[in-house]
């Protein structure tokens, strides 16, 4: 969620993260492969988000 608030300036909700956690890891083999990944939703409490873009 943090990743795609800082890189991609988006809120999108734990569940939809998952494929971008999942590439961002570097444990799927990428390399010459063309890539899309859907973030969905927002719906996230707004006091649980502000302590994970808080959190280091």
């Amino acid at each position: 969620m943090r990743d795609a608030m800082v890189h991609l300036k988006l809120v999108v909700e734990p569940g939809g993260c998952v494929a971008l956690a999942a590439l961002a890891s570097g444990e799927i083999d990428l390399a010459g492969k063309c890539v899309a990944v859907v973030l969905s939703g927002g719906n996230v409490d707004f006091s649980t988000y502000a302590e994970i873009m808080a959190a280091a």
